[in-house]
C-alpha cells in the first residue's frame, strides 16, 4: 500500500469504516454491515457525505483491495429481495414438509430440504423416501409458490435408479420431470 492508500484507509477507519463494510456499485462506494455477503435483513447506504469528495480516490483504493463490486445499487437491492424470498419460501416449504416424514440432512430420514442459499431462485429437496412426494404435496408446494415470481422452482431429487438421476421440478403452474 502506498502512503496515500494508508491515509485513505486511516480516514475510513476514523469514520468507523473498514474494507469489510464497503462495496462498489456502479461508480459509487456504499456501506453495509453485510458488504459482499448480503442477507434478507441487509441494508446499505451511500458513503457518508463528509467522504464523498474523496470518493474517486476511495473507489480506486476499493478496487485495488478487491472489494465486492456490483453493476448497480439496484442489483444489490434485487439480490437482497431474492434472499428475502428464498428465506420466506424455505420456511413455507419446511412447514409443508414437516407432516410428510422425517427431515434429516444425513440421509437417515425421508427428505432433506437444502438449507444453504446459493443465490438462485430454487429450493431443492433431497428425497430418500419416494412416499414423500404425493399429488397433495405438489398442490401444497404450488400453492406456496403463488406469492413469488414465476422463476421460483422447487426441485425434488430422488436417488439414482440404474445410474440415472431423477428429479421433479415444481413451478407454481406446472411440473417437469428431469433425468440426468
Amino acid at each position: 500500500m502506498t502512503t496515500e492508500d494508508h491515509q485513505l484507509h486511516s480516514l475510513l477507519r476514523s469514520h468507523g469504516l473498514g474494507p469489510e463494510k464497503l462495496f462498489i456499485a456502479g461508480e459509487a462506494l456504499y456501506v453495509s454491515d453485510d458488504a459482499g455477503d448480503f442477507r434478507a435483513d441487509s441494508t446499505f447506504e451511500r458513503l457518508p457525505p463528509q467522504l464523498q469528495d474523496l470518493e474517486s480516490d476511495l473507489l480506486s483504493l476499493a478496487r485495488r483491495l478487491g472489494l465486492p463490486e456490483y453493476a448497480s445499487a439496484s442489483e444489490v437491492s434485487a439480490d437482497i429481495s431474492q434472499f428475502k424470498d428464498w428465506e420466506a419460501l424455505y420456511e413455507r416449504l419446511l412447514h409443508i414438509l414437516e407432516s410428510r416424514g422425517k427431515h434429516d440432512p444425513f440421509g437417515d430420514g425421508d427428505y432433506f430440504l437444502i438449507d444453504d442459499y446459493y443465490c438462485s431462485t430454487q429450493h431443492k429437496v433431497e428425497c430418500t423416501s419416494a412416499s414423500v412426494v404425493t399429488p397433495e404435496l405438489i398442490a401444497e408446494v404450488q400453492s406456496a409458490l403463488l406469492g413469488f415470481p414465476e422463476v421460483w422452482e422447487v426441485i425434488f431429487a430422488f436417488p439414482s435408479h440404474e445410474g440415472t438421476d431423477h428429479a421433479l421440478i415444481v413451478y407454481k403452474n406446472r411440473c417437469e420431470h428431469s433425468e440426468a
